[in-house]
């Protein structure tokens, strides 16, 4: 893997953990507040989300590091 392909991967990496962690915050709020209802709502719908079950982050670097190989 080039340094810059490494580069773009880590900071996909990086991007995908912020959010996750956003979630988690509001997750916790949510619990912290009693509000069990709307936290279950939320990871229902977070569950729904194609965008977090495809690791749009991680697919896209990964074509473009495999992508490179074949043209490097």
């Amino acid at each position: 893997m080039d340094e810059n392909a490494y580069d773009e991967l880590q900071r996909a990496l990086r991007a995908q953990r912020h959010q996750f962690m956003n979630h988690l915050q509001v997750i916790y709020a949510l619990v912290e507040l009693k509000r069990n209802d709307k936290a279950l709502k939320y990871i229902e719908e977070l569950a729904k989300n194609p965008d977090l079950l495809t690791e749009p982050f991680i697919e896209q670097d990964s074509a473009k590091v495999h992508s490179d190989k074949k043209t490097g």
